[in-house]
């Protein structure tokens, strides 16, 4: 027992380090609009929130690949969460508009790191528990993004960047010895071969309907915090705030929550999950039931982990890419797309991507249940 105890310890340190790193990103997803009534007062018109935005894309984009393409975790998964947090450092020491906007970049860079190192780790360590530990950790990305208001709300915005400077640190020296990334599908013994990223991807159909599920789910999530103040005509700033944040902590709920029930039977229950999200955004259309829409968020929880989970049990780090580069499409992509649908519009807008979710979450489960039942 006692010689199991190193082992046991170094999971858990990692698994922290993996948690830690998704909070981060749940921060750097919540930042911009947290602090932006701040940078306002601070900067007037001189920040551009589009190119703020555009530069953290980029980041975001530059991260998926460069963690994507190498075999070991390190140096580039420690790298990334130094330069982040030089990032930020930065923006305090030289507090202007221009060195917010460029180290926005870093930041993006951060992100795009940890959730291809966050999720993938936390998967590997876990294996038999996959399923809820994924949905766990990405209910710390949940507890970063309502964590970050909070805190907007409560120090200057200096105090915020450095504390988020100081967990990126933090999580960069948990994860100084995590493992090489596993390529293959398990083994009986519990590991896959070790091998970048970029392993061939498994087969089209399931890569393309895996992606076409990613991408809707990140969407439907990201519009739904976009624009359902503005779909509900809700001219109140408290109001906004209030349901958006009610809306955050649902998804930490359904993650936390329901993740164990998930994983009693993933395809099956993912397929439920879909099907009543489709059903619930009737209630944009029913007065003062509108405003029980937050609870989307609980239905949405649990997708994007267990949908990770499955392509990990499947493929190994194979299909990790392809994942991650949809989520990030998708979740900017599919929210801007609405931006020039009218109030009255964008109900309609939230149940059609709904119901492109079901369809293609549908789809890639009974493709999962098919390989599952082949092999």
């Amino acid at each position: 027992m006692s010689s199991d105890r190193p082992a046991v310890f170094r999971r858990a340190r990692l698994t922290t380090g993996a948690f830690l790193g998704l909070w981060l990103s749940g921060t750097v997803v919540a930042a911009p609009g947290a602090l932006l009534p701040q940078w306002t007062a601070a900067f007037g018109g001189e920040l551009n929130l589009g190119t703020f935005y555009a530069m953290q894309f980029l980041g975001l984009l530059l991260g998926i690949f460069l963690s994507s393409r190498q075999p070991a975790r390190q140096p580039t998964f420690g790298t990334a969460l130094i330069l982040m947090m030089l990032g930020l450092v930065a923006a305090v020491v030289v507090p202007t508009a221009a060195v917010v906007t460029l180290t926005s970049l870093l930041l993006g860079l951060g992100k795009g790191t940890v959730d291809v190192q966050g999720n993938s780790l936390t998967g590997e360590l876990h294996p038999q528990r996959r399923v809820v530990m994924v949905n766990w950790a990405n209910a710390a990305f949940g507890l970063g993004a309502v964590m970050t208001p909070l805190l907007a709300s409560l120090l200057p915005w200096q105090a915020v960047y450095l504390l988020i400077g100081a967990v990126a640190l933090l999580t960069a020296s948990l994860t100084l010895d995590a493992p090489a990334t596993q390529a293959g599908p398990e083994t009986a013994a519990g590991r896959g071969t070790t091998a970048p990223m970029r392993t061939r991807w498994p087969e089209w159909k399931l890569t393309v309907l895996l992606m076409a599920a990613i991408a809707f789910h990140s969407g439907l999530e990201g519009a739904l915090a976009t624009w359902s103040g503005t779909a509900l005509a809700l001219r109140e700033q408290l109001g906004q705030g209030a349901l958006l944040t009610f809306y955050w902590l649902g998804l930490t709920i359904g993650r936390l929550a329901l993740a164990s029930w998930v994983a009693r039977a993933p395809t099956a229950r993912l397929r439920l999950l879909v099907m009543v999200t489709v059903l619930t955004t009737a209630l944009y259309f029913i007065g003062p039931l509108s405003m029980g829409w937050p609870l989307l968020g609980v239905l949405l929880g649990p997708v994007f982990g267990t949908l990770f989970a499955l392509a990990q049990e499947r493929a190994g780090s194979a299909l990790v890419a392809p994942v991650m580069y949809a989520a990030a499409l998708g979740g900017t992509l599919l929210p801007g797309a609405l931006g020039g649908v009218p109030p009255w519009g964008l109900a309609l807008g939230f149940a059609l991507f709904a119901l492109a979710q079901w369809w293609a979450v549908h789809s890639v489960t009974l493709q999962f249940s098919q390989n599952r039942m082949s092999s």
